[in-house]
């Protein structure tokens, strides 16, 4: 997660005021235009951290949670969690580098790599993981007898192809990676000659296949899902035309459910659709390339992600339960010792009053 720009030529395609050599100082320093970023970001990673915590909680401590669908929403919860601790740590560490006066190269280019590294592989998996939900939901709804084969040793599998898959690119992307000299401004460099064109071709096979296949591939599946449950609810009414009751619950389930799947759909679509434009934008014409306006357009892209999994486990009545026991729980183990020892004064207090009163 980076928070500044890297200065570039100036172009008429995109008028976005820059500093110049003259301008900038010896150390890096945050500047005023990066505060309000910082803070979202911040804010993301706080919410995120503590939503994807208590899902993990909640997935680990109830065995009757442990299906296929919930284990895929367990590693979409890890993953996210992952990103929101190292984006944490990264804010932490510019905050605490820029008040010291400022930071090496070396630490410069590790903070920068290896950390928007693991970020952006956190990120790129929470996408292939949502994708596996979408198919998971259709198959479990639309066609049952092919859900049987999805076993816990297939989903095993997928996991870890999952995981490895989703390190290449960032890794691969990390390599043309830094942070300027005078800001804490991490991206992609915008000189020519570190983008051939193999590189661009690259580049677009990266985006298509961890982007663009993935959110048509969502929204197509939930929009069949939405069209066979409303179907399905037509020959549900004709069957309980007889009993009112029935076919109350059955229209409140039905309608529950798309209403999810509607939320879903358009929340995933409109948070990844400006990053997705702004790549394709870099890709057409490096001169594009801005990480201020990068990472102010990439805002609901990681906010999408860190409250991903409380979007899905919310609907689910057992999570819901599960996660009240959870806080509640929490809640009564953290109680002040100071309250307990008042009470056990107070108590003893009276007694010895009473007997007082008695004698």
């Amino acid at each position: 997660m980076a928070f500044t720009s890297l200065p570039h030529n100036q172009t008429n395609w995109l008028p976005i005021a820059h500093n110049t050599s003259s301008e900038t100082s010896a150390h890096r320093q945050i500047q005023a235009s990066d505060i309000p970023v910082l803070i979202c970001y911040g804010l993301i990673a706080v919410i995120g951290f503590v939503c994807n915590g208590i899902t993990i909680a909640v997935m680990a401590r109830n065995p009757t949670l442990h299906t296929i669908y919930n284990k895929l929403l367990l590693n979409l919860a890890a993953a996210d969690l992952i990103s929101n601790i190292f984006s944490i740590a990264k804010i932490i560490i510019i905050l605490s580098v820029n008040q010291s006066g400022g930071i090496s190269d070396l630490f410069a280019e590790i903070v920068c790599r290896l950390f928007t590294t693991i970020i952006y592989f956190c990120i790129l998996l929470s996408v292939v993981t949502l994708t596996a939900i979408a198919l998971e939901r259709y198959f479990g709804i639309v066609k049952p007898l092919v859900h049987r084969n999805m076993t816990p040793k297939r989903l095993t599998y997928f996991v870890v192809f999952a995981w490895i898959s989703s390190l290449v690119a960032p890794a691969i992307i990390s390599e043309q990676m830094e942070m300027d000299k005078t800001t804490y401004y991490c991206f992609l460099r915008p000189n020519a000659e570190d983008w051939p064109q193999w590189k661009m071709v690259l580049g677009w096979v990266g985006l298509t296949c961890a982007y663009i296949i993935p959110l048509i591939v969502i929204t197509v599946v939930y929009v069949k899902i939405i069209m066979h449950m409303r179907r399905r609810n037509r020959r549900v009414n004709l069957a309980t035309a007889g009993n009112p009751q029935s076919e109350l619950l059955a229209r409140r389930k039905t309608s529950k459910l798309v209403r999810l799947l509607l939320l879903i759909t358009v929340l995933f679509s409109v948070s990844l659709l400006p990053e997705i434009v702004y790549f394709a934008m870099i890709l057409t014409d490096i001169r594009y390339i801005d990480a201020a306006l990068f990472y102010k357009v990439g805002v609901p892209t990681v906010a999408i992600n860190a409250i991903n999994p409380l979007i899905y486990t919310l609907s689910n009545s057992t999570f819901r339960i599960a996660a009240a026991r959870l806080i509640r729980r929490r809640s009564r183990r953290v109680r002040p010792v100071t309250e307990r020892r008042t009470r056990g004064w107070t108590t003893k207090t009276k007694t010895t009053a009473s007997s007082h009163t008695a004698k």
